[in-house]
């Protein structure tokens, strides 16, 4: 449920971050222009440079990390209903008769009694 539905949001937002790279040139910080404001805060393009990675990076570490911690439930899961299991039939097999009840006892399915 809700692992599914972060792999979801997290599968657009990665998307998304591959459309930044589709950007044109005048997104793209340059070297040439003098008068740009790269040119005159040269730190502009090194915080440029760690959003777009961000922006790459984390969406899919994420997806990974999501998909792992999924595989991990479920092989959490199926162990523990593997021991529930072996516990129930365990304890059904020291039981007289099965578990099923006890033969001495008429379920009300035969004859009928007749009162006088």
């Amino acid at each position: 449920g809700r692992i599914d539905t972060l792999l979801v949001v997290h599968t657009l937002l990665l998307t998304f971050a591959l459309a930044t790279l589709q950007y044109s040139d005048q997104f793209v910080p340059s070297s040439e222009c003098q008068t740009c404001e790269e040119m005159l805060h040269p730190w502009l393009v090194i915080a440029w440079v760690y959003a777009v990675s961000a922006i790459l990076i984390l969406p899919f570490w994420s997806m990974v990390m999501l998909i792992w911690s999924k595989l991990q439930l479920d092989r959490w899961l199926e162990t523990s209903l593997g021991r529930l299991n072996v516990e129930l039939r365990g304890s059904l097999a020291t039981m007289p008769n099965g578990g099923l009840g006890d033969p001495g006892l008429d379920t009300g399915g035969g004859g009928s009694t007749t009162s006088a």
